[in-house]
């Protein structure tokens, strides 16, 4: 069991290279998601102000 764990991480060989591509990729994807929710939360504080702007202008 752990031979073919171990043989599964060494990636026939190219374990230098899989493992730092992989968490790279991770990296990035988790960095894009990070900023994507920021956006989002932004732009909606962003229409909540509008929003209420626009119900004080009809009030008047």
């Amino acid at each position: 069991m752990m031979e073919k764990l171990l043989t599964f991480l060494d990636m026939g060989g190219y374990a230098l290279w899989v493992w730092p591509a992989y968490s790279l990729t991770v990296a990035s994807l988790v960095g894009i998601l990070v900023l994507t929710v920021r956006g989002l939360k932004a732009r909606e504080r962003e229409f909540e102000i509008l929003k209420a702007q626009r119900r004080g202008g009809e009030a008047s």
